[in-house]
């Protein structure tokens, strides 16, 4: 029973983290500023809650998706540089050598793979939807300097999951390659 638990839990955990979170954060603040803007559609909210609570969790997970995807390019685009650097020359066969690796019981370090691959799942994302955050904020009905703080803070936790994006690119790189070693 623990182990059909432990699937559903990753199972429901890994679509919040990287669809859920992502798409919320930017999509929230381009509804707030339709709510602000369009009297009406607030109206129409209130009228119909059911229906707009489907659209509004219809448009996170689009915006998700739409996010996830992008982060890939950007996955990608580091992959690209990684393999550039002398200590990670092989990281492209090393990447598709673990891709076609099955195991007969999963080692203790697939799961931190896995971890690992979610955080960065997560991190792509939530570089990506601060475009769209960011656009909201510029519409908001709401203090120049509201805005301004709003755009910076949001500004600075992209550049911190930038960074990290990277750092755990190049740990899932280095971690793929010790699973792929032979004792």
């Amino acid at each position: 029973m623990k182990e059909l638990t432990a699937t559903f839990h990753s199972e429901v955990f890994r679509p919040v983290v990287t669809l859920i979170v992502p798409g919320f954060y930017g999509t929230s603040t381009i509804a707030l500023s339709l709510l602000q803007h369009f009297p009406l559609l607030k109206q129409q909210m209130d009228a119909y809650p059911g229906l707009a609570a489907a659209v509004f969790l219809l448009s996170v997970l689009t915006a998700g998706l739409i996010a996830e995807e992008f982060g890939a390019r950007i996955e990608m685009s580091f992959d690209r540089a990684l393999s550039k650097n002398v200590k990670y020359e092989s990281h492209f066969e090393e990447w598709f050598a673990y891709l076609r690796l099955a195991f007969d019981k999963e080692p203790v370090g697939h799961r931190y793979l896995r971890s690992l691959v979610l955080r960065l799942k997560f991190e792509l994302g939530m570089i990506v939807s601060t475009v769209p955050f960011w656009l909201g904020t510029l519409t908001l009905c709401v203090p120049c300097f509201w805005r301004c703080l709003m755009m910076v803070l949001s500004a600075i936790l992209a550049a911190y999951l930038l960074f990290e994006a990277r750092c755990s690119n190049e740990t899932l790189s280095e971690l793929r390659r010790e699973m792929l070693r032979k004792e």
